[in-house]
């Protein structure tokens, strides 16, 4: 019994720091993201950096050859010294932890794939998106239902989100398509230190950024 804990223990650590190496890989290139999206002195930039990196791993999980190692290079897995093997386990490991969490905050995240009505997936990229991402697979017919096949994606993303997102796609995708990976985040939660609303007022926010690698 002392050996197997020991061994649970030994194997937690692991995941764990597979799972931080992870995270700072997700982070670098959120960064890097942010440094190259246009700016504007009119307007506010706001994206989601996890819903981007979830979505590339999930592109990372169906690649294979030449085009899964540039993906493992170019979203930083290879720099933050996170093997090839264990990314899609340490993204596993980091839902679970993000859907554990308690508190008084609500977040709910949709991930899912849609999937063009007359392809199937290969069985081993299915397991990954529904065991490692916990993604939903809509079927949909992008040649001839591309309307209604929008529909089915903005339906989807509706319920998720709460109906926060309710227009995830304008237009009919482009008849090519064989599949659209799917990710947005639902959050609610209470300010730690709530403001007394009386005293704000409108000012010009200056932001200094430091960066460093």
């Amino acid at each position: 019994m002392r050996s197997f804990a020991t061994f649970m223990s030994l194997l937690t650590i692991c995941w764990g720091l597979h799972e931080d190496r992870l995270t700072l890989a997700n982070n670098r290139f959120a960064i890097s993201l942010l440094h190259g999206l246009p700016t504007s002195t009119e307007t506010n930039i706001f994206f989601s950096p996890y819903s981007i990196s979830v979505a590339l791993g999930m592109a990372f999980a169906g690649a294979r050859g030449e085009t899964r190692e540039d993906l493992f290079q170019g979203f930083g897995y290879a720099r933050s010294d996170i093997n090839d093997d264990v990314v899609l386990e340490a993204y596993a490991s980091h839902r679970t932890r993000l859907r554990s969490l308690r508190s008084n905050s609500t977040l709910d995240e949709a991930i899912g794939a849609a999937i063009h009505e007359r392809i199937s997936l290969l069985s081993s990229f299915e397991n990954v998106l529904n065991n490692s991402f916990g993604a939903d697979l809509l079927k949909v017919d992008f040649i001839n239902g591309g309307q209604a096949a929008v529909d089915v994606i903005n339906g989807w993303v509706h319920g998720k989100t709460r109906g926060k997102i309710n227009l995830l796609f304008g237009e009919p995708l482009e008849t090519i398509t064989q599949l659209v990976l799917l990710n947005a985040v639902y959050f609610k939660g209470t300010w730690d230190m709530v403001f007394d609303q009386r005293l704000t007022t409108k000012k010009t926010l200056y932001e200094r950024v430091l960066y460093t690698d």
